[in-house]
């Protein structure tokens, strides 16, 4: 009987803050991919507010060479090994959306108007180990929690992995609360679908706020009273950002970036 290597690498995900300090961010990609070196190396990143082409950069700096878009959803990326993978399908799936905003939501979405989600579903034949199914996800930031589980369930609802491949999916939930204890009830309500699927929250161990409101440096209205209310102290830091995969987790941890207002997530994955 012939058995077959496991298949290990580095996943990621990460905000990037439409990209407003790239030039700070890429050389912490550069050293996140040496230190990933030692677990086989970063294989795929899901990237989210990607703007003017800088998940190709990123994709460099991670020494990575395969980027997947959609031009439904542009502003996700997700970038990959395209020495281990070759993307075979990729498209992007509807999320519900709001049917209208609340009056403070008009002040830090964009166009003061409810935003057309989508996930960006991309399936990465592997050259020598089963198929990666990933799910890259950015929820709404307007809402309440129920509203993003809702769109979060909608996604793995209509794009559900082939039986033989390897689930991952991750992103920016926007899960918040101001109670930390049903915030964190309310995200491990969230993920229930990817659960179900097979997939586990690699950081459900040992989880870390990912979001930090003080660090945003984007011009709306509310994003400034966001960062002016962080620099007096008062903000309220979550785990916003998440990986959940069907493979056994090795490591994980996460990638900080002050440059942006979110942490990276990262989990090396064996399968």
């Amino acid at each position: 009987m012939l058995f077959r290597r496991p298949s290990r690498f580095v996943a990621l995900t990460h905000n990037l803050m439409d990209a407003l300090h790239l030039d700070q961010l890429l050389p912490r990609y550069r050293r996140f991919a040496r230190a990933a070196a030692r677990h086989g190396g970063v294989g795929v990143a899901l990237l989210q507010e990607d703007v003017d082409g800088a998940a190709d950069e990123v994709a460099r700096a991670l020494g990575l060479d395969g980027v997947a878009r959609c031009p439904t959803e542009p502003r996700l990326a997700t970038v990959y090994d395209a020495r281990r993978y070759a993307a075979v399908d990729v498209r992007a799936v509807p999320l519900p959306a709001l049917a209208a905003l609340a009056p403070h939501e008009r002040l830090y979405i964009k166009g003061g108007a409810p935003e057309t989600k989508r996930a960006l579903a991309v399936r990465l034949r592997a050259r020598a180990a089963r198929p990666l199914f990933t799910l890259n996800l950015h929820l709404d930031a307007a809402g309440d929690n129920a509203h993003r589980a809702g769109q979060l369930a909608a996604a793995v609802a209509a794009a559900p992995p082939p039986r033989r491949d390897v689930l991952l999916a991750g992103g920016d939930t926007n899960c918040f609360a101001l109670d930390r204890g049903r915030q964190a009830r309310d995200l491990a309500s969230m993920l229930l679908p990817l659960t179900r699927a097979g997939a586990r929250d690699a950081h459900a161990r040992a989880p870390a706020d990912t979001h930090f409101f003080a660090r945003t440096t984007e011009s709306g209205i509310g994003h400034r009273l966001a960062r002016l209310a962080g620099a007096v102290g008062v903000d309220a830091p979550r785990r916003y950002d998440v990986l959940a995969a069907a493979a056994r987790v090795v490591a994980a941890g996460y990638l900080h970036t002050p440059e942006s207002d979110h942490d990276g997530a990262w989990a090396a994955l064996e399968y």
